[in-house]
């Protein structure tokens, strides 16, 4: 098996710095997230020779995982902490998405056009730059909203191919919204696209990260069979949350003068529970009525059933992403003998010989 490494790299260049003797690592992938990565570093000779003050500055530079050319996880050093009456560096960083918690939606035209003062807030004729008017899939308008946030500064992303559709957003640029939150808009409505931001190393070794955006990411179908001894195939628990069943759900926007923007979406009771309602708070930011009414949309499909989460885990010679589908062969009481079609939602990993992989039962 390939010796996995813990990596610092260039954020804006991608170039390797250096390799650190990390004494224990851990990464969580996640779908539509940053993810996180967390490095202990213990002091040694080794370490101190490193000068590693020098190169660990919380973003700029990318901290990786590597396993032979293969990038398990990567992403910006946010945070780290140095004990020292332990001598022990803790390192805190995420994923790809991170990057973009630090650039806001913001029409490139306003890098030349800024003036500072007062802005016109006007509708129907807006001061000039304040706009971004986007539109096609909405997987394409989170790769615009990506492009977008590079013009204003260079990253090493790659983005995907644009896609035609009948979808429009228009970002108001005195919101000052963060690229990641409004990602997270889109991917929070109905119909919506996974997103993932993919490490990897280019052949002249430099690290990249390619943005994927589609209706469903599924790399690989996987076979997984519980019933075997051999399987190196883990069951940890089955857990079902009720929290999220409703049928009628109501939602709150934005707010202009004496205006506020709402929404609601319902699903017959007849045959089914009670009524259950519920209320969406935390979409203040959404000034489309399209929008909003996609979140409520969602939380209906989503409020149909209790939500299962699976907790699986698989040898780590099994590369498993977020974003795959997975048919969990199973015979136990509570379930009986069935095959179990999962979606991963989120993939753990750490030093050790085992992956830990959440999901929900797709369809």
């Amino acid at each position: 098996m390939d010796v996995t490494t813990v990596r610092v790299y260039d954020a804006a260049q991608g170039t390797m710095l250096l390799r650190l003797p990390a004494s224990s690592w851990s990464w969580t992938e996640e779908l539509n997230s940053a993810g996180r990565l967390q490095v202990t570093v213990k002091g040694s000779r080794e370490a101190a020779r490193l000068e590693l003050r020098r190169y660990l500055v919380p973003w700029r530079v990318n901290v990786a995982v590597v396993r032979g050319q293969d990038v398990l996880f990567a992403g910006a050093l946010k945070h780290f902490n140095f004990d020292m009456a332990t001598g022990v560096l803790k390192l805190d960083c995420g994923g790809g998405w991170s990057w973009f918690e630090k650039r806001l939606v913001l029409n490139h035209d306003l890098a030349a056009a800024w003036r500072d003062g007062e802005v016109r807030l006007d509708e129907h004729s807006p001061a000039a730059g304040w706009l971004l008017s986007l539109s096609g899939s909405l997987a394409s308008i989170a790769r615009d909203l990506v492009e977008e946030a590079l013009k204003w500064g260079y990253l090493p992303f790659d983005l995907p191919a644009k896609e035609p559709g009948f979808n429009v957003r228009n970002y108001d640029g005195f919101d000052f919204a963060t690229v990641s939150d409004r990602l997270k808009d889109l991917t929070g409505v109905i119909n919506a696209p996974e997103i993932r931001f993919t490490p990897y190393l280019t052949g002249e070794g430099f690290l990249r990260f390619r943005m994927e955006a589609a209706r469903e990411l599924v790399d690989r179908v996987h076979e997984w069979d519980t019933r075997r001894p051999d399987s190196h195939v883990i069951v940890s628990s089955i857990d079902t949350d009720g929290d999220a069943i409703s049928n009628q759900v109501y939602a709150s926007g934005g707010k202009k003068d004496d205006l506020v923007l709402v929404a609601r979406a319902m699903r017959s009771t007849e045959g089914w529970y009670p009524l259950l309602q519920s209320a969406l708070s935390e979409h203040s930011s959404v000034s489309e009525l399209d929008t909003l009414l996609g979140h409520c949309r969602e939380a209906i499909v989503r409020g149909g059933a209790g939500q299962d989460s699976i907790a699986v885990k698989v040898s780590t010679d099994r590369r498993v992403r977020a974003g795959d589908w997975a048919n969990l062969h199973v015979n136990d009481w509570f379930f009986g003998e069935t095959v179990l079609p999962l979606k991963i939602v989120s993939v753990a990993g750490d030093e050790g010989e085992w992956l830990t992989c959440e999901a929900r039962v797709r369809g």
